[in-house]
């Protein structure tokens, strides 16, 4: 629905960043391909307009089925059609009273998480990484806590430097581990982004009560799993 400029999307755009528009293609191929091979008869209709990139109809068992490809405002339509009560405006306001998108946060924190497992084992033979590191230490799960309470940006920069100290002290390895996959990527679209703002995203990340609850039942389950080393004698 929106570039990573935080604008309504279009294929033009899509297709310049190359987001999401080589993977549309990818699969708009692999669909023509697999109704080739099934003999089906289909059409596709390719006029790249501002907000579609390709649409794919054909039959099945008397059923129209239709595949289309599109941004922004399009994206609401496709889904509500005929019921369409908000245009893109309206969720643009809503996104932006937001300190974070959830997916957004979700697929760039686990991404750097499983990097900073593989590195922090790596180097330093310690099967761990924020994540872990936090929902093992009550103290600053509590930290984590009072940003659920109380969730504006003072609270979270507040909470960030107390995390940061007690990670220190707890796990120094951590923060060695440097650049994170976010670090890069953010950096990358030239927006200034360190280790205190990954900190940060993984505290707003913690902040939901039900994913934490998740994470520690797996956590403790995988803990219970680790068999224990006997000393012989």
């Amino acid at each position: 629905m929106f570039d990573i400029q935080g604008e309504p999307a279009t294929t033009q755009k899509d297709e310049e960043w190359g987001i999401c528009y080589n993977g549309l293609i990818r699969g708009k191929n692999d669909i023509i391909k697999t109704l080739k091979d099934k003999n089906v008869q289909y059409k596709v209709k390719e006029e790249k307009l501002p907000e579609r990139a390709f649409l794919i109809e054909f039959v099945v068992d008397s059923i129209k089925v239709n595949i289309i490809a599109v941004y922004g405002n399009e994206v609401i339509k496709s889904l509500f059609v005929g019921k369409q009560k908000y245009d893109i405006e309206y969720f643009k306001k809503q996104l932006e009273g937001m300190l974070y998108d959830d997916l957004w946060l979700g697929q760039i924190i686990t991404m750097s998480e499983r990097t900073v497992l593989y590195k922090n084992f790596k180097k330093n033979k310690n099967l761990n990484n924020y994540v872990i590191s936090i929902l093992k230490n009550n103290e600053i799960l509590s930290e984590v806590k009072k940003f659920q309470l109380s969730r504006n940006n003072k609270t979270l920069d507040e909470v960030t430097d107390r995390v940061i100290e007690m990670i220190k002290q707890y796990d120094k390895n951590l923060l060695n581990i440097s650049p994170t996959p976010a670090e890069i990527i953010i950096n990358s679209l030239e927006e200034d982004y360190n280790i205190k703002d990954y900190v940060a995203d993984i505290i707003q990340f913690l902040s939901c009560k039900e994913l934490v609850n998740i994470l520690q039942q797996e956590n403790f389950a995988n803990d219970k799993e680790q068999p224990t080393a006997h000393n012989k004698t």
